[in-house]
């Protein structure tokens, strides 16, 4: 399965180049340019077809790229009168152009069929995507999987984390027993559902009752301390505290476990074979309250938990928008959006402060691609709007070898009256595709030993 979806990220990375080097043909044809070969990918020709004119149409072995050349010279060496660079300067500068600008015009296309198809998270209603039931089996409050609310308590609700309106602030502060109206939209119809705010219990497990992540240093930052049926906490030894803004003013890094050193290791390895009765767990920790700090140690048994909170009885997830209306007036800004983010990157790559195992070469972007198809299909529509805006922008660099070092050199030509000697020229482009081969190479080399996602939070 993984290898199929391998194939599509490959299929998607030769229709963007399609694409792309479809921009300099078609531009190419209308200042009739002598085109020589239109080819995807590189290397050995699997396919090869020429039309009537002398134009050669390829499909090569590696689909990593492609290309759209035009004739230059003959075979003795001597630029030929419908070469390249006998084209007037203005002209060859839209020719190379015109393939990022087929690439942003795929990316609005995409972008709106992504919209139409995935559509946009709502910023005034959420979907209930989960539906928890009490020890009878049956739903804490009258709701269902695919519920739309929009109001509680006749104020319509926001996703935006900032606001006031979220569901957590509009309920935040509510006690056990109190009942709020839930405006949801359920089969296309409008209905009130009065929800008692109560205390749900979740599953059940063996642990320590706290949730942690790895921090730089190998050592386990404490997130939240389990809370348990009627705000009874698992412990009260740990502390993590935070103000209204969810900055840490008070918190706990557990640095040592029974006398070892965490060291990157997890607690799970660490207190592997700990059971429920065992005796308690010593738990080094250095905690920290403002600018100091202090060592203590606690004693934590294994304990039968389960968790519980203030709520509802739902989870909540995003109501998402696929109106043609949306997809229409939101296209151009969500390409926007891509492009933006792609800058970013190649921002970060140039400052350094982007990671080298962030970053990607070929067979790393298709790798990456893979992963994400296979998580998700609906990646698979985001992908063509992204790598749409990525081949545009990473193109238009002005370094040897792209279309951008390329119009650099035109541009030079232009302003001089006269061109950089074709073969200094050549050179610079040829040492140029050595150094983007070699950079691409070394990314995906580096990424195989040091690309990772970012650490979750983990519950023990």
């Amino acid at each position: 399965m993984t290898f199929l979806f391998i194939l599509l990220a490959i299929l998607i990375l030769l229709i963007m180049v399609l694409i792309h080097e479809a921009g300099h043909y078609v531009a190419a044809k209308i200042f009739k340019f002598k085109v020589v070969e239109f080819s995807v990918g590189f290397g050995p020709k699997l396919f090869q077809r020429k039309r009537k004119n002398g134009e050669l149409f390829s499909i090569r072995l590696l689909p990593l790229g492609g290309y759209c050349s035009f004739e230059t010279e003959d075979e003795n060496g001597v630029e030929t009168e419908k070469s390249f660079y006998k084209e007037k300067a203005w002209k060859r500068i839209i020719v190379l152009v015109f393939g990022a600008l087929f690439n942003i015009g795929s990316a609005v296309i995409f972008s709106f069929l992504f919209l139409l198809i995935v559509g946009t998270a709502s910023t005034s209603a959420v979907r209930i995507d989960t539906v928890f039931n009490n020890a009878n089996e049956v739903p804490y409050n009258a709701f269902l999987v695919g519920d739309v609310i929009t109001h509680i308590n006749d104020i319509e609700i926001s996703t935006d984390p900032s606001s006031d309106f979220t569901i957590a602030n509009l309920t935040g502060g509510m006690q056990a027993g109190e009942i709020a109206d839930f405006t949801i939209i359920r089969n296309r119809e409008t209905i009130v559902v009065s929800a008692v705010r109560t205390w749900i219990s979740d599953t059940p497990f063996d642990g320590f009752g706290f949730t942690y992540r790895m921090n730089e240093d190998g050592e386990a930052r404490v997130g939240a301390v389990t809370q348990m049926m009627h705000g009874v906490l698992a412990n009260d030894l740990l502390r993590p505290v935070v103000d209204a803004s969810g900055v840490a003013i008070s918190y706990d890094t557990i640095v040592a476990i029974n006398g070892e050193p965490l060291n990157g290791r997890s607690i799970a390895s660490l207190t592997q074979g700990t059971r429920v009765g065992d005796p308690a767990v010593e738990f080094k920790v250095r905690r920290t309250v403002g600018d100091n700090y202090e060592y203590l140690s606690f004693f934590i048994p294994k304990m039968p938990i389960t968790p519980a909170f203030l709520g509802f009885g739902f989870t909540q997830g995003s109501h998402m928008n696929r109106t043609f209306v949306n997809a229409i007036v939101n296209c151009v800004p969500f390409t926007g959006q891509m492009a933006w983010a792609v800058m970013r990157a190649f921002g970060g790559m140039f400052s350094g402060s982007l990671p080298a195992y962030y970053m990607a070469g070929p067979v790393g972007t298709i790798g990456q691609m893979a992963t994400l198809t296979q998580t998700n299909w609906r990646n698979i529509f985001i992908l063509f709007p992204l790598l749409s805006a990525n081949l545009a922008l990473f193109n238009l660099l002005p370094l040897p070898a792209l279309d951008g070092g390329r119009i650099v050199f035109t541009t030079i030509e232009a302003i001089r009256k006269k061109p950089v000697p074709r073969k200094i020229e050549g050179i610079i482009h040829f040492v140029g595709m050595i150094v983007l081969l070699v950079v691409a190479v070394s990314l995906d080399f580096v990424g195989c030993f040091t690309r990772r996602g970012p650490t979750g939070w983990i519950r023990v």
